[in-house]
């Protein structure tokens, strides 16, 4: 099967086997998985990396001591963990120090055909959730694990910082359970994406000092932490979600003397993060910029560090070529949307001028004239019918014919009305008629 490979900062594509499945564990095929910050990072050196990464998956289980999970969709927790320690028994597997971390630590990732993971591990996806809308259960259930740290009072205002895949989530998230929130990023296009949403958003150009109780950092850089401090309030609290390689410089001062407290915030709970994608109260569509086969998987990588893209999906049976790539992406098929649009309006106004009055080729003595014939009958009681009964100097009443004139029909000449008439309905000329007056008057246009 083939798999994705990383080392020394370098994606290739190999063919290893297949792997085994061990008892209590589940054999998945991958249908969709997503490109994250995390297996960025993980390419630059973050944990000295090397293997197959990928956490964000959706499978299709094909092996399982469980029958009724076979041929099931499923998104699995990513956190490998004894089962049997202190952490494991509080139902916190994720902190087990015995753990492996699915394409992080010791474990192969999910950017390959088939993979394994325990079944205590798996959640079966909703039916109505799409299978590249259940790619971000993972990052979505991070962002929901903040309400499980932090008791956030309800309608409180939150600061969200970063406008990158996750905190684009956390923004939705606390917003959909009824927090104030008001989302800083530098890009207008991805913080169009919670304004949406009726989340307050603003640049990060102008940020507030000391004006939130509550900040959550998501920005991914090292510079994210020194704006966050700088936002909270005395005595506030500041959630870390950002991974950044390499060391963080960290100046204490502001947050002993202001007491912030600092919280750490890593991976959540799926069953929220399931229950948020089918009730639609997340917008992750317009979170999807690219798809890639996997045998594509250099180019989505070096397409998932561009500036500005968001969600970038590896599909194992994906076949496309570069113009349907392209297609794939929301906002190039939404300007495409928006080029169709207009070309159709433009074409109705067009043929609306034609027909009326009021366009650029007629004359303003014709409008003067409609202006005031609709003054005159606007003075009248009652608007006179086509045919109007007077009185004759005879005894017996006599019928006038009244001209009916419309203010939107201007009057053209009968040169100009045949002309118009031709124009709309064509007549193939007969070139060769027998009879020469015949010939003469049909073809006399084309002299």
């Amino acid at each position: 099967m083939k798999a994705v490979h990383l080392e020394d900062g370098r994606v290739t594509i190999r063919n290893v086997a297949r792997p085994k499945r061990p008892a209590g564990f589940a054999l998945i095929r991958m249908l969709a998985a997503g490109i994250c910050n995390t297996d960025l990072e993980l390419q630059r050196g973050y944990y000295g990396f090397r293997g197959t990464p990928g956490h964000e998956f959706v499978g299709e289980v094909v092996e399982a001591d469980t029958p009724t999970l076979v041929g099931k969709r499923v998104v699995g927790e990513i956190n490998l963990n004894c089962g049997a320690c202190e952490w494991c028994v509080r139902g916190l597997g994720r902190h087990c120090p015995k753990r492996t971390v699915l394409g992080i630590v010791k474990h192969p990732g999910a950017f390959r055909e088939f993979l394994t993971l325990p079944e205590r591990n798996l959640h079966i996806v909703p039916a109505s959730v799409r299978t590249e809308h259940a790619v971000f259960t993972e990052p979505l259930a991070a962002a929901c694990e903040i309400l499980d740290q932090v008791k956030i009072p309800k309608d409180a205002p939150v600061a969200v910082l970063g406008d990158g895949k996750l905190g684009l989530l956390i923004a939705q998230v606390l917003h959909a359970h009824g927090r104030r929130v008001q989302h800083f990023g530098r890009h207008r296009s991805k913080l169009s994406i919670t304004k949406a949403a009726g989340i307050e958003t603003s640049l990060t150009s102008r940020l507030p000092r000391k004006a939130f109780d509550y900040v959550v950092e998501a920005t991914g850089s090292p510079d994210g932490f020194k704006d966050a401090v700088s936002m909270t309030r005395q005595r506030g609290t500041v959630i870390l979600k950002s991974t950044v390689h390499g060391l963080v410089t960290l100046d204490t001062a502001p947050v002993i003397v202001d007491e912030i407290t600092l919280i750490g915030s890593r991976c959540g709970r799926f069953e929220p993060a399931l229950r948020l994608l089918r009730s639609g109260r997340v917008r992750v569509d317009a979170m999807i910029f690219d798809a890639f086969p996997l045998d594509a998987a250099p180019q989505a990588f070096a397409r998932a560090a561009e500036k500005g893209v968001l969600k970038v999906l590896l599909r194992p049976y994906l076949r496309l070529n570069a113009a349907n790539r392209r297609r794939r992406s929301p906002l190039l098929r939404r300007r495409k949307e928006r080029i169709h649009t207009h070309k159709r309006d433009r074409e109705q106004h067009s043929r609306h001028r034609r027909r009326t009055d009021c366009s650029k080729d007629h004359s303003s003595r014709s409008c003067k004239r409609d202006s005031r014939s609709r003054s005159s009958r606007d003075s009248r009681s009652r608007r006179p019918s086509r045919h109007t009964r007077t009185r004759g100097h005879s005894s017996h009443a006599r019928i006038r014919r009244t001209r009916h004139t419309h203010s939107h029909a201007p009057r053209h000449s009968i040169r100009e009305r045949r002309r118009r008439t031709r124009a709309r309905h064509p007549r193939k000329p007969e070139l060769h008629h027998p009879n020469k007056r015949v010939r003469r008057r049909r073809n006399r246009h084309r002299r």
